[in-house]
Parts: structure tokens; C-alpha cells; sequence
């Protein structure tokens, strides 16, 4: 049962701000090279959140964008061997849907080839 309080006041303490000067150096605001990010008010680290008791100076990081993610491969589907029905048609509530596009109350829609 002690271990457990332990645990949990070690827990606590971790997850409660740390209050420290702000660095007397001017910061780069964003993540650092310890996982921090870092802001004008504090830090928040991979082992808990750190809170500036004024205002720190700093610049923020240059905006590096993201390349381009690549374009996903195109499937083609072969022909199948069996051969389906013609698809004649459907009609609903709002208008026809046949092979060629939809007919429906703001006018016909084609479907592309």
C-alpha cells in the first residue's frame, strides 16, 4: 500500500508545473533537443510541464513545410469472367438514376466515361 502512495505522490509531482526563472538567453520557441516545446510562458517536456514565473524572449522556428505526401497507386480492377446484367435503371423519390447519370429535380447529371 505504501509503494502505491508512492507511486502516486511521484506521479503527482511529476504531472504538477515546475516553477522556474525564465532563461536569462533568448529562446527558440517551438520543440527543442530535448522533446520540450517550448513558448514565452513555459515548456512542456516529455517529463512534465515547466512554467516560466515571467515572460521568456524569444523568436519562434522558421515554418519548414511538409514535402508532399506521395499519391496513392492507382488500382485497376481486370474485367471479371462472369458477365453481369445491364444495369437499366433505378427510379426513387428524386428522380431516375440510369447507366449514363441521374435525372433528378435540379436537372440531369451525367456520369463520366
Amino acid at each position: 500500500m505504501k509503494l502505491l502512495a508512492a507511486f502516486a505522490i511521484l506521479a503527482l509531482c511529476q504531472a504538477a508545473p515546475q516553477f522556474v526563472q525564465p532563461p536569462t538567453e533568448q529562446l527558440v520557441f517551438g520543440v527543442d533537443a530535448e522533446g520540450c516545446t517550448v513558448g514565452p510562458s513555459g515548456k512542456v517536456c516529455p517529463t512534465g510541464p515547466v512554467q516560466f514565473t515571467g515572460e521568456a524572449q524569444g523568436v519562434p522556428q522558421p515554418f519548414v513545410p511538409q514535402p508532399p505526401r506521395p499519391a496513392a497507386p492507382h488500382t485497376h480492377h481486370a474485367p471479371q469472367a462472369h458477365h453481369h446484367t445491364a444495369f437499366t435503371g433505378l427510379v426513387g423519390p428524386s428522380g431516375v438514376i440510369g447507366p449514363s447519370g441521374l435525372v433528378g429535380p435540379t436537372g440531369p447529371v451525367a456520369f463520366g466515361k
